[in-house]
C-alpha cells in the first residue's frame, strides 16, 4: 500500500532539512572556506549602504550590521508557505550551533517584501521560530528594495 501524499512530501522535507544542515554544519566545522557560492568572496563585495528596519524598529544600514561578524543571510517573506519556512527551520537549527562554534557569527533574515512586512511581522517571523539575540530580521524600503535585489543578483530574468 502506497503512502498518502502528505506523508511522501513531509519525508521529503524532512530529507531537504538535514541536507541543507549537514551542508551547513560542514561549513561552520571547516570554517568560512570558500565553497561554490558559499564562504568569503574574493574579492571582497561591500555590501552596499542599505537602510534595513529591524524587528524591534531599529534603523540600521547593512554594512553596519555585517560589519566584524561572519554573517549567513536568507532572503525571505513572512507571508511565504513554500520555502521561507523552511529556511526558518534551518536557521532555527543552525542558531545554537553557530553559538557554539562562532561566537562572533549571526543569522540575518532579509524580507523582499516591504509593502507587508514590518517590525511587527519580522518579530512575529522570528519568535516562530524560536530566534535568539544573534538572529535578527530586517526589511528594506520599497525604494531601497531595488538595491537589495541587485546586490543579492536576486532578479528573475524578464
Amino acid at each position: 500500500m502506497q503512502a498518502p501524499l502528505s506523508s511522501s512530501v513531509d519525508g521529503r522535507r524532512r530529507q531537504l532539512v538535514q541536507a541543507l544542515l549537514a551542508g551547513l554544519s560542514a561549513t561552520v566545522a571547516g570554517g568560512a572556506g570558500a565553497h561554490g557560492l558559499l564562504g568569503p568572496l574574493t574579492p571582497p563585495v561591500h555590501a552596499p549602504g542599505l537602510p534595513l528596519t529591524l524587528h524591534d524598529s531599529r534603523r540600521v544600514l547593512l554594512p553596519e550590521l555585517l560589519r566584524g561578524k561572519v554573517t549567513a543571510v536568507q532572503m525571505m517573506f513572512t507571508g511565504c508557505s513554500a520555502t521561507c519556512p523552511i529556511q526558518g527551520a534551518v536557521f532555527a537549527a543552525l542558531q545554537e550551533r553557530l553559538a557554539q562554534s562562532l561566537p562572533q557569527a549571526q543569522l540575518l533574515s532579509v524580507s523582499i517584501d516591504p509593502l507587508n512586512d514590518d517590525p511587527r511581522a519580522l518579530a512575529a517571523w522570528r519568535a516562530r521560530f524560536g530566534a535568539g539575540p544573534r538572529w535578527l530580521a530586517g526589511v528594506p524600503t520599497i525604494r531601497q528594495s531595488d538595491v537589495l535585489l541587485d546586490f543579492v543578483n536576486g532578479r528573475a530574468n524578464g
